[in-house]
């Protein structure tokens, strides 16, 4: 979603969707299952593991995609906790000027 629009070019929202809906789950699952019960992915504070978890759903949010949270609710849950974090805020906001919101929903 993003590459073409940086490259002048529609983006192919159909294979996004696909992508989204047919091969993301999986991962989805076994983040769900990570996090569930917890504050942070390891241990008690934010680490290396959260910011490896968090930049990857950043440039989800940033191609349009979230994570359902009625079939993810541990993993929903978790991610808005990490997006509200001062750090993980501010460079999701400064990199929204970069990356626009998609007028598209997957």
């Amino acid at each position: 979603m993003i590459f073409p629009r940086m490259a002048g070019k529609e983006p192919d929202v159909e294979k996004a969707r696909d992508t989204l809906h047919n091969k993301m789950p999986r991962f989805f699952d076994y983040l769900e299952g990570q996090v569930k019960g917890k504050e942070f992915v390891a241990g008690d504070g934010f680490s290396i593991g959260d910011i490896a978890i968090v930049t990857q759903m950043i440039n989800l949010r940033h191609a349009a995609g979230r994570v359902d949270a009625e079939r993810w609710p541990a993993l929903a849950g978790y991610l808005e906790r990490m997006f509200e974090r001062g750090s993980v805020k501010a460079r999701v906001e400064d990199e929204t000027v970069l990356f626009p919101p998609f007028d598209v929903e997957l």
